[in-house]
């Protein structure tokens, strides 16, 4: 497979491939016509010289019109057509610094929090982008999904630094340097953990541990178990691991902040432990209903149905004031963000909403041109919040100082998935289906 290349910011105009295709050949010999008598071989000294009839022409056109097709047939299976091209771009809103084309849609879902490095995910692999110029400087291979069982079989892929990225896939756990492309020694969590794995997530990253789940197939001293893990991968040591009871289950709707991992239980209660040594530090009762939960520094927000949004302090779990949502509305709470400045409340109909973090007090709302909901992840970078959409819908920039709308970019391509972002820092990353864009940041 021809290795995907960027494109340039401009648009350029891109012709369809030609299709070819071979029609069946088909035609009547005249009719009236008798026998016709065998001519003598010249080759062979026979010097009589006759003619070629109509019959033996037409034939002669046949066998090479077969011949022909035969040839076209097989040059179809030796050199298949090239897949159509993607038209070009039409861009609206800022011009990209670059734009990167994958042979394949992206699989977003792949990436953690926290990356940095623009990586284009797909099913199969990660192709690693220099931040520069959008070209493919390594692509690296994933492991197959595995079953869909409870807990896993999903290969998660997270970068939490600039320099390497880690993934989880049939009971190992690999990791490989973004600048080499050459891998770790690899872990395998049956070793780690005593036991055959059967299922396994990675959680996510505080920096230094990786943390997972994993649940471990019966033996003959002892019934099935459920692990809470954390691994050093540079030393492929468990740095502590905890059995999960029943009654203090935890469930996949998990955030990571701040050396802290938050997690519902099976008793309905938010649970917070302390990434460096599994300790809980505090439960607290977060109620039924709850479809996602979004951890910031100072307080853990909850979406419970139909839509509201509940609030506890990330310190001990109390109860904080939440935003208001008034009876039968329509639209939903999605996670909200920050950036110390502000609480950036987002709603299902587009509508945003700056709070004070202190008092939650309004600071201003600005309504974006689409509806989003939970695939449309925000992105604060300096002073400009990014909001995605869908694949015709684009990006929103939204200056956080007072809620105007600065831009909305969209490329004009072709797509169905919703836009994801990215940033290093000084680019902002955003691609959709099988482009990725570099854009300036404000």
């Amino acid at each position: 497979m021809a290795p995907a290349e960027p494109t340039p910011a401009s648009p350029r105009t891109a012709a369809a491939a030609p299709a070819a295709a071979i029609s069946d050949l088909s035609e009547e010999l005249p009719s009236g016509e008798g026998p016709v008598e065998s001519s003598s071989d010249v080759v062979a000294g026979r010097p009589d010289h006759v003619r070629p009839t109509r019959r033996t022409l037409v034939a002669a056109g046949a066998a090479g019109a077969a011949v022909l097709g035969l040839g076209l047939y097989a040059r179809g299976f030796s050199r298949p057509d090239p897949p159509p091209r993607l038209p070009a771009p039409r861009f609206t809103g800022p011009a990209p610094l670059w734009t990167y084309r994958g042979t394949e849609r992206a699989a977003p879902g792949r990436l953690g929090p926290g990356t940095r490095a623009p990586l284009f995910p797909t099913a199969a692999a990660v192709d690693v982008l220099d931040p520069a110029t959008g070209t493919r400087r390594l692509r690296l291979p994933l492991a197959a999904d595995g079953p869909p069982a409870y807990g896993s079989g999903r290969s998660w892929l997270l970068a939490p630094t600039a320099e390497r990225v880690h993934s989880l896939a049939d009971g190992r756990l690999d990791g490989h340097d973004l600048r080499t492309g050459h891998p770790d020694r690899p872990v395998e969590l049956a070793a780690l953990l005593g036991g055959r794995v059967t299922s396994h997530t990675l959680l996510g990253t505080d920096g230094h541990a990786l943390i997972c789940t994993a649940d471990l197939a019966p033996t003959a001293s002892a019934g099935p178990a459920e692990v809470l893990f954390a691994v050093d991968p540079a030393a492929g040591r468990l740095v502590w691991s905890r059995s999960r009871r029943e009654q203090d289950s935890l469930l996949l709707r998990t955030g990571l902040l701040d050396g802290r991992l938050f997690a519902l239980d099976t008793g309905e209660r938010l649970v917070a432990v302390d990434t460096r040594d599994g300790r809980t530090l505090w439960r607290a009762p977060a109620g039924p209903s709850v479809s996602w939960l979004a951890p910031l520094p100072d307080r853990v927000c909850l979406g419970v149905d139909p839509g509201d949004l509940r609030v506890l302090a990330a310190l001990d779990g109390s109860p904080l004031r939440p935003p208001s949502r008034p009876p039968g509305a329509t639209w939903r709470y999605l996670p909200p963000i920050t950036d110390g400045r502000a609480l950036y409340a987002v709603r299902s109909d587009g509508e945003i909403t700056a709070l004070a973090p202190e008092d939650g007090r309004q600071l201003w709302s600005c309504t974006l041109p689409y509806r989003v909901d939970l695939r449309s992840v925000p992105l604060v970078v300096g002073r400009v919040l990014y909001v995605p959409g869908g694949a015709d819908d684009g990006v929103t920039a939204v200056d956080v100082a007072d809620g105007r709308t600065l831009w909305t970019f969209t490329d004009g391509l072709p797509g169905v998935d919703v836009w994801w972002l990215g940033t290093d820092g000084e680019r902002l990353f955003a691609g959709h289906d099988s482009v990725l864009h570099a854009l300036p940041t404000a």
